[in-house]
């Protein structure tokens, strides 16, 4: 389970890259709008990823805080949150609207990504 786990964070946080890198100036819009569907496709999957007993005080690989399985319906919500970001970033892409990508790509990243990452995940180093 941590192997699956470990790939669909990895695919999304290349999707992340993909889009600032869009944002940068490299890669089309195209580009970013299938990274936005990525993050959209891999968020509703990632409370299936995320099986009782697979936190830090079970794995000592893991990132993933115990308070997950404590407060489960607010990490399914935040899983739940990132998919509609990820979304709404992708509608904003195929707007053609700068102004309304920069917004929504600052909005996934700060309340998509960070809205779980900030309560349920611990960075080992």
């Amino acid at each position: 389970m941590m192997e699956e786990r470990s790939k669909l964070m990895k695919g999304m946080g290349g999707a992340m890259r993909t889009l600032k890198g869009y944002l940068e100036g490299r890669g089309s819009a195209e580009e970013a709008g299938e990274a936005a569907a990525v993050i959209a496709a891999a968020a509703p999957k990632i409370p299936d990823v995320f099986p009782p007993n697979t936190g830090m005080g079970a794995d000592p690989k893991s990132e993933a805080k115990d308070v997950i399985w404590e407060k489960w319906d607010d990490f399914t919500a935040a899983a739940g949150l990132l998919g509609d970001k990820a979304a709404a970033l992708k509608t904003a892409l195929a707007s053609g609207d700068t102004g309304a990508v920069g917004a929504a790509f600052g909005d996934l990243g700060k309340n998509g990504c960070g809205g779980c990452h900030r309560p349920f995940r611990e960075k080992r180093n």
